[in-house]
């Protein structure tokens, strides 16, 4: 008879008699009662088998309690053995974003890693960069995000890319600005890249040439229609929400349906040059647009509402130009550096032991509400925080945490917790 296993990935929230069972790793959810899941903490305590939990079950009550079980199990909270021992035991990072190159084509004022010139040199070599690939490669990464400044600029971009594929089988991304993308590098994007993102930041020439310069918006228009011209299709348009272009979102979002290609926002980000520049481009509170909430139902919203997720540090990385480890490409502070990747053997095990007992590990978790002060009792703080970097943009300053605790809670509340 198998043991009642809960995963060590579920997440467990309470709010008077009802709890909120969730998995962590795909953020989904349900809510049960709390005597019905104060029952299954029991047998799991007492290792009971699943069907020694049911025969101490009220008859009355088990067509009920079976829904519950069946429901647990498809959500991947309630496992077996073996799928414990994947999760404890089978460590590999899903996502890893990698910064070939800090050189850039282009001088945008919002970037926030502050890109270099071409004229600067490369700080890796092709086979360094090839070693840091096959350093994850050897952790299992299934997914490798290349990015820059511009990675285009590389002479050796389509040998790294190569050996991505070849070696290690890896699904790639490419995030770049487009103005490199000709007709014959599209051919090769096509045959290699499973998705690409280019970053626009304007509706026209008028609205992206004030942060991206002139001309970038016709070089990026030819670049989309270079690779729709062989095939490819799974692009993004992406756009950062500044006081430049806040009020042409509805023509943006026209354009990327003429285009055919998904459209992403951004928010602005006051770090690198951005930062020099967020008088120019930060935006107020007057001047967002009145967007109209969406008229869906309960239960649609219910459905999109999805726990967090994030990896940042463990599934999850990011490597700058110069191999320094981050856990995510956005949790940048100095404070949060993991190391050098240049100066570790075994990546896997760093990960695993030497990172975990970290002073930046514990660091990085002080951004995740369940321990933060003012967040950690909070019956919505796991559904409010899909992204911890938010939480420390609030902590920092840089966004308001009672305004938007203020405007987000009891939405939440009523979504989670309501009838």
């Amino acid at each position: 008879m198998s043991r009642l296993i809960l995963s060590p990935l579920m997440k467990v929230m309470f709010n008077d008699n009802k709890v909120v069972v969730g998995n962590s790793e795909n953020g989904g959810w349900m809510k049960i009662p709390a005597d019905c899941y104060q029952i299954l903490k029991m047998a799991e305590e007492r290792e009971m088998s699943l069907e020694e939990l049911m025969e101490n079950i009220h008859e009355d009550d088990r067509i009920y309690f079976e829904t519950i079980l069946t429901n647990l199990k498809q959500l991947g909270v309630l496992i077996d053995k073996k799928e414990q021992d994947r999760i404890l035991n089978d460590f590999s990072l899903e996502s890893v974003t990698i910064m070939l190159t800090k050189r850039c084509n282009l001088y945008c004022k919002h970037c926030i890693v502050s890109a270099g010139t071409l004229k600067e040199k490369e700080f890796f070599s092709t086979d360094q960069i090839l070693s840091i690939i096959d350093k994850l490669g050897k952790c299992g990464l299934k997914h490798i995000t290349l990015t820059g400044g511009e990675p285009l600029v590389r002479k050796d971009f389509k040998e790294i890319v190569r050996h991505i594929k070849e070696k290690w089988g890896m699904r790639i991304d490419l995030m770049t600005n487009g103005t490199l993308i000709t007709e014959d590098l599209a051919v090769f994007l096509a045959e290699n890249i499973s998705s690409i993102n280019i970053s626009l930041d304007g509706a026209n020439e008028e609205t992206c040439s004030v942060i991206r310069g002139k001309g970038t918006f016709r070089k990026v228009i030819n670049a989309i229609n270079n690779l729709h011209n062989v095939g490819f299709d799974n692009i993004t348009l992406s756009i950062v929400e500044t006081k430049a272009n806040l009020k042409c979102m509805d023509d943006f979002l026209a354009l990327c349906d003429k285009l055919n290609v998904k459209p992403l926002r951004r928010i602005f980000e006051e770090s690198g040059r951005a930062e020099e520049n967020k008088e120019l481009l930060n935006k107020d509170s007057t001047d967002e647009p009145k967007n109209n909430i969406p008229d869906l139902s309960y239960e649609e919203l219910r459905r999109m509402t999805r726990g967090r997720t994030c990896g940042a540090g463990y599934s999850t990385l990011s490597i700058d130009d110069k191999g320094n480890l981050s856990p995510c490409q956005v949790f940048l502070s100095p404070e949060l550096t993991m190391g050098n990747i240049m100066e570790i053997d075994d990546l896997k095990q760093f990960l695993l032991s030497d990172y975990r007992h970290s002073i930046q590990y514990k660091a990085l978790k002080k951004f995740f509400p369940e321990n933060f002060e003012h967040c950690k009792l909070c019956n919505v703080n796991w559904f409010c925080w899909i992204c911890p970097h938010e939480l420390e943009l609030m902590i920092t300053g840089k966004k308001s945490l009672c305004e938007y605790c203020k405007a987000r809670k009891p939405y939440l509340e009523k979504l989670v917790w309501g009838e």
